[in-house]
């Protein structure tokens, strides 16, 4: 089968220190099977960092919850806790997983100089097993943070459980500074991405645009170490090889990318700048400076280095991808969208290309096309960890929050550290009615990042679904203070007072943010506490007004119950208001029969 020929090729490609081109083999299998463990197995070996490794060998478990392999490099790296059916196999030295624990810096095989397992597992297997006993962490989604429970619902007197005018909670998210009332759920990609998360996102390689062969054994040695990820030996094989051969740009450029992909960005931006002197038509090298510069200082403006770069190689497709990172960083939708585009001209199958499109097109609020691009990225390469926060946030904007919540926990599975992030789990969690993880997810989120402080108003609204009146009042009243101009939030603590019994207070919130009210989903919500207000502080008259006037509202921009609610009220009102004198029965005046 030609699935089975190509993983043959990938193990060869393993076996020959060849790891894009065995990764590239390898995201094409997965492409048309996502369910294969043995894929994934693999694919753990040639992957370039923790997080993607970690996404690797958590599909193994999703498949194979029973795998061995699996479990043993979990312990090893303290992912899972020691289990005395299973011994690890401790590896001989503590150093990064990758193929550099395979293959040694000539490239010839570890597994060569010693004596072959006696094993009938799967060469991936063996090389989890035997080799380090080290394949990567499972997606663990922490009960404590992100709940098991079911979807809670909760109504009350003919209102809905959140203060505001739409059913169930909705994923308003004002600006931290200002919160607004009726702001839509605008999403943004949070903050720069470091440098090291692009370079070690390219899953979808292509031919070495810089490919000079040379018969030399140390150049070769230093470029199956490259490919190996042994950085330090490959920049001494590339020293050894350039004392011989001073004026190989070329082998220079290489050892610029060891120098940057081990951190040595001083070095490789030295590098990078010296071949750009020496030749300044090496379009591969004015990528790599600019990427240098963005690694010691994101905030660096390296613009006119990659314009050159492009310009010089337009065929060069790190060229464009490493502009589209860029411009995503500053916010130059438009821009992502060229680069991608181009991108995807040299490589149609290249998911980082697809997966900025999806960060782009959430940018210029295109959530379907949004949605599109970050599925096709999952399909091409389902290793780009980013790409998950993207795909829940577009599922977030074209109405399907359910299905976000679980790409986002597993973004967050291997980037912990994004509040901003957290709080949009905690949002979606509430929108589906998780209320109990939402709140601990919230409380994540504030103590990830302290000024997240519009977060107390959602606590209040998931406070008040699960029926806890005392915190949800204390949460809406911090929103409140916090944020006086945030229509909602003084909302919600009316709503909290009103049923608290505190009407005085309760009315003098609702009367002061008459200006605050901008839509008609939000005079809804300003008649119907006022409303209630009035009536409890024996304004009928007053009462009566607003009822009148939400019941007068367009269609839709009331809640039905409130609309009822209205009606009825109105109708005892009216009762009420009417003068005695009006209340009197009548006696009908009788009409003679006529004489027969």
């Amino acid at each position: 089968m030609a699935d089975d020929r190509m993983l043959q090729e990938a193990i060869e490609a393993i076996k020959s220190g060849q790891r894009s081109r065995a990764r590239d083999l390898l995201t094409r299998l997965l492409r048309n099977d996502q369910n294969n463990v043995e894929y994934w197995l693999y694919m753990s070996t040639v992957v370039e960092t923790r997080k993607e490794r970690v996404l690797c060998l958590e599909n193994v478990l999703k498949y194979d919850p029973d795998n061995e392999a699996a479990s043993r490099g979990l312990i090893l790296m303290d992912a899972l806790p020691p289990d005395e059916n299973l011994t690890p196999v401790k590896p001989e030295r503590e150093r990064e997983w990758g193929i550099s624990q395979i293959y040694d810096a000539t490239g010839e095989s570890i597994i060569s100089k010693r004596q072959q397992p006696r094993t009938t597992l799967p060469l991936a297997q063996t090389i989890a097993l035997g080799i380090m006993g080290l394949v990567v962490v499972s997606l663990i989604l922490i009960p404590f943070i992100f709940g098991s429970e079911r979807p809670v619902t909760y109504t009350r007197q003919g209102s809905t459980v959140e203060p505001f005018d739409t059913p169930g909670p909705t994923l308003t998210v004002p600006p931290t500074q200002t919160p607004t009332g009726g702001v839509p759920f605008v999403l943004t990609v949070p903050g720069p991405t470091p440098l090291s998360a692009f370079l070690e996102a390219t899953y979808t390689p292509t031919p070495r645009y810089v490919n000079t062969p040379h018969p030399s054994e140390a150049f070769n040695s230093a470029m199956r170490s490259l490919d190996a990820g042994n950085y330090e030996a490959a920049i001494m094989f590339f020293d050894q090889f350039i004392q011989s051969e001073p004026t190989a740009l070329d082998a220079k450029y290489y050892r610029g990318l060891a120098y940057l992909w081990s951190g040595e960005y001083e070095k490789a931006r030295d590098e990078f700048l010296h071949i750009i002197d020496r030749d300044e038509t090496f379009a591969p090298a004015y990528v790599g400076v600019a990427q240098a510069w963005l690694a010691i200082n994101p905030e660096w403006v390296v613009g006119d280095e990659l314009y050159k770069a492009v310009s010089l190689a337009p065929d060069f497709i790190e060229g464009h991808l490493t502009r589209a990172e860029y411009r995503l960083q500053r916010n130059v939708p438009q821009g992502v969208l060229n680069d991608a585009e181009m991108a995807l001209s040299i490589n149609p199958d290249s998911g980082l290309a697809h997966y900025y499109m999806a960060s782009a097109y959430l940018l210029l609020e295109q959530p379907v096309e949004a949605l599109e691009s970050a599925l096709k990225a999952r399909e091409l390469d389902p290793t780009i960890v980013e790409n998950y926060l993207v795909l829940g946030k577009a599922l977030i904007e074209n109405g399907r929050t359910a299905e976000a919540l679980s790409p986002i926990q597993t973004y967050l599975t291997y980037v912990e550290g994004d509040g901003m992030t957290w709080k949009i789990l905690g949002l979606a969690q509430q929108a589906t009615g998780y209320h109990e993880s939402a709140l601990r997810v919230f409380e994540k989120a504030l103590s990830l990042n302290n000024r997240l402080l519009e977060i107390y108003y959602y606590q209040g609204v998931s406070y008040l679904a699960l029926g806890d009146s005392e915190n949800a009042l204390e949460r809406f009243r911090r929103a409140a203070d916090q944020f006086p101009d945030w229509f909602e939030a003084q909302v919600g603590l009316t709503q909290m007072l009103y049923e608290s019994g505190e009407i005085v207070e309760a009315n003098n919130i609702i009367t002061n943010i008459v200006s605050l009210a901008k839509t008609d989903e939000q005079l809804a919500a300003l008649y119907y506490w006022r409303a209630l207000t009035f009536e409890e502080l024996g304004y009928l008259d007053l009462a009566e007004r607003d009822w009148n006037q939400l019941v007068n509202l367009p269609a839709g921009a009331a809640q039905p119950e409130w609309v009822d609610t209205a009606l009825n009220h109105l109708r005892d009102l009216r009762t009420a208001l009417t003068p005695a004198t009006e209340l009197s029965t009548r006696v009908p005046t009788m009409t003679p029969n006529p004489e027969p």
